[in-house]
């Protein structure tokens, strides 16, 4: 299945090798679910379970790092909305 990022004008897609991450909506929490909506500013958007962010659209300080993996930070809110470059 392919997989692509929904932010506005970003061609980005998982292919093998790439070192690009996707991250999916937080459906289950539904206040910052609302914010991520709110930045991607696509007019009646409705994230699925299947819709990603890649991480051109993320600061490095937007994740926790450790030796084996990097993923976001739990408690992205107003922090994700300042840094979401939804136009890159």
């Amino acid at each position: 299945m392919v997989v692509y990022c929904c932010a506005y004008r970003c061609t980005n897609e998982r292919t093998p090798g790439t070192k690009l991450r996707f991250h999916k909506f937080p459906l289950s929490r539904p206040e910052v679910l609302r914010l991520w909506i709110k930045a991607v500013r696509w007019e009646n958007f409705k994230p699925s379970a299947h819709t990603v962010l890649c991480s051109d659209h993320f600061r490095e300080s937007d994740y926790l790092e450790s030796s084996l993996y990097k993923k976001l930070k739990r408690m992205l809110c107003l922090q994700f909305l300042s840094s979401l470059n939804i136009y890159k």
